[in-house]
């Protein structure tokens, strides 16, 4: 599975409301993959909402997430993002990180509902993995 930004950010930010579910998917014993676009946007996002110092410790801070593997930008990724935008009309980021998932054959994880329309992506919200539900049935 594929973590989007939303998830990843929540995960390094002192309080935000999908926290506690970034937190939960971190915590299970699975691999997930994210790309170098994800540190970027999630560096720029940061320095204006919390400085300079944050957002220089995003790179080191998402590297100690021990079942994250950061995918540098392929060009077969970038041309796939560029088709994205053409069509959808995605924004430069969500288009990477829809290109990633649909070059690679993985699974998208966040609740920004823009990649619903992606033909061939398959998102899914994070506050639908692991939870109670999950949980009280087994």
């Amino acid at each position: 599975m594929y973590l989007e930004a939303d998830v990843l950010y929540a995960h390094l930010k002192p309080e935000d409301w999908l926290k506690a579910d970034a937190e939960r998917i971190l915590a299970k014993a699975e691999n997930y993959t994210t790309s170098a676009a994800t540190v970027v946007e999630i560096e720029i996002v940061s320095l204006r909402d919390f400085g300079a110092d944050f957002s220089l410790s995003v790179l080191s801070r998402l590297k100690a997430v021990k079942n994250l593997e950061m995918l540098p930008l392929a060009t077969v990724v970038q041309e796939k993002a560029v088709e994205v935008r053409k069509i959808h009309g995605l924004s430069i980021f969500d288009s990477i990180h829809a290109g990633v998932c649909l070059v690679n054959g993985y699974e998208l994880v966040s609740t920004d509902p823009v990649f619903d329309k992606v033909q061939g992506l398959v998102r899914i919200d994070p506050r639908d993995i692991g939870g109670a539900s999950e949980e009280s049935s087994s």
